[in-house]
């Protein structure tokens, strides 16, 4: 049966983009409306720049208050910032975590790199072909690779193909298979979920701080409570605020593993420059923003996180 469909909304065309918004109560003063066609023609588009709503309170009417549309482009190009910093912070902890895991299969007369796959695989119902994507195509980069080991891989081929869901899954896996007597890997396993979530969202360039300022209920993680409770300058009411918050919380996450696991200092200091660079960024327009302490706190709290960890 085919699913049932509501009524399709009416596409708009850009000057009818402008009109909507400025219906919703955006504001046009400080990027005048024919600058901000150009912006939606030329440079971003509609979702991407309307998504940062999500930060902005409403009147009884259900309109924006106090926001221009000069807030949600300021806000789009702090968040693709962002996204560019924090997949690059994944990268370093899916390398670092893989030559961890690696030495220690290495090292372990008990393992031969072979049964481990067949048992990871097996514990989560999944095939070869699922870890090994794009076995069927000889246009596949790792095309060569993937022909010669598909019919028996061992770890150190299937790292290289597998997701990085799939790779967060097998940590997890690792850590009641043979990592229960190292404390490396007991906060890893409980954490890594939520580094998947922002290392996806940055690579399929979704909004991460599209809702940010949201007070929300979601989960938190004891590793991350835990974490920010030691950090003095936070008060349990700031953390307990910003936590609830997922995206907020999975940033903290991001930084808490990148701090824990990656042993470069050399590196540290590179990324926590980066992200010391958005901040001060972030501030360019800070009168954007003078009304909107929910999202002004959100800053504040990642600054003090980021000065606890430098």
């Amino acid at each position: 049966m085919q699913p049932t469909l509501g009524k399709a909304k009416k596409k708009l065309i850009f000057s009818e983009m402008i009109d909507h918004l400025e219906s919703k109560g955006v504001l046009f003063n400080v990027i005048k409306k024919d600058a901000a066609l150009r912006i939606l023609e030329e440079t971003n588009y509609y979702y991407k720049l309307t998504a940062y709503k999500k930060n902005f309170q409403k009147n009884h009417n259900d309109k924006y208050v106090n926001l221009e549309f000069a807030y949600l482009y300021d806000l789009s190009t702090i968040d693709m910032r962002l996204r560019y910093i924090t997949l690059q912070m994944c990268l370093d902890i899916e390398h670092a975590l893989k030559v961890k895991i690696l030495r220690d299969i290495t090292n372990n007369d008990q393992e031969d790199g072979y049964v481990i796959v067949a048992d990871f695989l097996s514990t989560h119902k999944l095939s070869i072909e699922e870890c090994m994507p794009g076995s069927n195509s000889k246009t596949h980069y790792n095309d060569t690779l993937i022909r010669r080991h598909r019919g028996q891989p061992a770890v150190w081929i299937i790292f290289e193909t597998m997701t990085f869901g799939q790779f967060s899954r097998f940590v997890e896996f690792y850590k009641f298979r043979n990592g229960m007597k190292d404390p490396y890997y007991k906060d890893i396993s409980e954490v890594i979920r939520y580094i998947k979530n922002i290392r996806n969202a940055a690579a399929h360039s979704h909004p991460v701080i599209m809702d940010v300022a949201q007070s929300r209920n979601d989960r938190t993680s004891r590793v991350i409570t835990s974490f920010v409770k030691d950090i003095p300058t936070i008060s349990s009411k700031m953390r307990n605020n910003k936590l609830r918050n997922r995206k907020v919380h999975d940033l903290v996450a991001l930084l808490f593993t990148y701090n824990q696991y990656i042993t470069s200092a050399g590196m540290k200091s590179h990324r926590y420059q980066d992200i010391g660079d958005l901040l001060q960024r972030c501030k360019r327009n800070q009168e954007f923003y003078t009304k909107n302490n929910s999202l002004t706190s959100v800053h504040d709290f990642f600054s003090k996180i980021i000065d606890f960890i430098k």
